[in-house]
């Protein structure tokens, strides 16, 4: 049996302009989609947990569309498993 994977996400790793609800925003980071790339290569793992971490409300901004873009993108990674 597979050894089971923790996976910890800890977002500031994204780019400024697609979550800046961080604490300290990553200017230049990654992109949703180059997120997915890289996860995917856990793909086929015995992944029993997720977490992802350094969500900042505070940082959110009048638009509230920031934690909506997290949960898209967290149940995008939903389908990498």
């Amino acid at each position: 049996m597979e050894m089971p994977v923790y996976l910890s996400i800890n977002i500031d790793i994204l780019g400024v302009a697609i979550l800046p609800a961080t604490g300290p925003p990553e200017a230049g980071g990654w992109s949703i989609r180059e997120l997915i790339r890289i996860l995917s290569g856990v793909e086929g793992s015995n992944v029993f947990c997720v977490d992802i971490v350094e969500f900042a409300p505070a940082y959110n901004g009048a638009d509230n569309l920031r934690p909506l873009r997290l949960h898209r993108s967290s149940m995008r990674l939903r389908r990498v498993w």
